[in-house]
């Protein structure tokens, strides 16, 4: 009995296909939860600012990295890394504890954001075959999803601190919802793709609000007065000298380049032929004086 077709022309899904999916998401899990704490915590991701994020909501931690590093990334990883994970614990001696246990609470918070970030990234095996099952075959886009699932870039993206592979997840959902909304064009087919589209937009940009954020946390303070020039004069900056001197030149005509090293060339082949005269003249002195 030929497999029946749903109402866009393709053959549906059935349950072979979805355990498969199902077993490719389970198996990229486990590959991306292996050594998510290697060199912990002696070698971090150069823009890992997602940690900075989490000890600040978690942890009530303000300083000057904080407030440098709090807009950079949206805070979706970062609120559910705070609410998923206890905080570390904190060793005022050395001798409190033991060499492994003060580098297992150094990493701590960096460890919990890979994990966050791992476990949401593996959604785009089940949100790829959902995608490619728009154009292709319910196997074929199993095959899709695998190769995504073993895909060694989106892997190492998937053990980072950083929100890039859960961008991707929203990414992927953002074209499958779009897709629907083209093929159905429901109320709920629309609410899907405009959740999708905020998650994807919010989660791949870059320090978004940066300056919203450091105007949150930076302390209210006064204007800071100029001090005072000793002289009771205000001292010419660097501007108001640029101002003079474009002043000072802008009534006199520029040469073009080529005439300006062809003068220069000029008063270098002169100068040589003054001190080539110059040496033939004391030359020919001193022959005279010793005549």
């Amino acid at each position: 009995m030929p497999p029946r077709e749903d109402s866009s022309g393709r053959e549906p899904a059935r349950f072979p296909h979805l355990a498969a999916v199902a077993a490719l998401t389970l198996g990229a899990l486990v590959l991306r939860l292996v050594g998510l704490d290697f060199a912990l915590p002696h070698m971090v991701e150069q823009d890992g600012e997602i940690p900075n994020q989490v000890r600040h909501l978690r942890d009530g931690v303000d300083n000057a990295a904080i407030r440098r590093d709090f807009g950079t990334y949206p805070l979706l990883c970062a609120y559910l890394t705070a609410a998923t994970s206890d905080t570390p614990p904190v060793y005022e001696r050395s001798t409190d504890a033991t060499l492994a246990q003060h580098l297992a609470a150094s990493g701590r918070t960096t460890l919990d954001v890979r994990r966050t970030v791992a476990v949401c990234s593996v959604a785009i095996v089940p949100a790829t075959f959902f995608l490619a099952r728009n154009f292709l075959g319910p196997w074929w886009s199993v095959l899709a999803a695998a190769l995504v699932s073993l895909s060694t870039l989106n892997q190492s993206l998937s053990q980072q601190c950083r929100p890039h592979a859960v961008a991707a997840v929203f990414v992927t959902l953002a074209l499958v919802a779009a897709l629907r909304v083209v093929r159905v064009g429901t109320t709920a087919a629309y609410a899907l793709l405009g959740t999708a589209f905020a998650l994807a937009l919010g989660l791949g940009s870059v320090k978004p609000m940066q300056r919203v954020w450091e105007a949150m946390l930076e302390p209210k303070e006064g204007p800071a007065e100029a001090p005072a020039h000793p002289r009771g004069r205000r001292p010419a900056d660097g501007r108001r000298r640029r101002r003079r001197s474009h002043a000072r030149g802008a009534g006199r005509p520029r040469k073009p380049r080529r005439q300006r090293r062809r003068q220069k060339a000029g008063q270098e082949k002169n100068g040589e032929e003054g001190r080539d005269e110059k040496t033939r003249g004391e030359k020919t002195g001193q022959q005279e004086s010793r005549g």
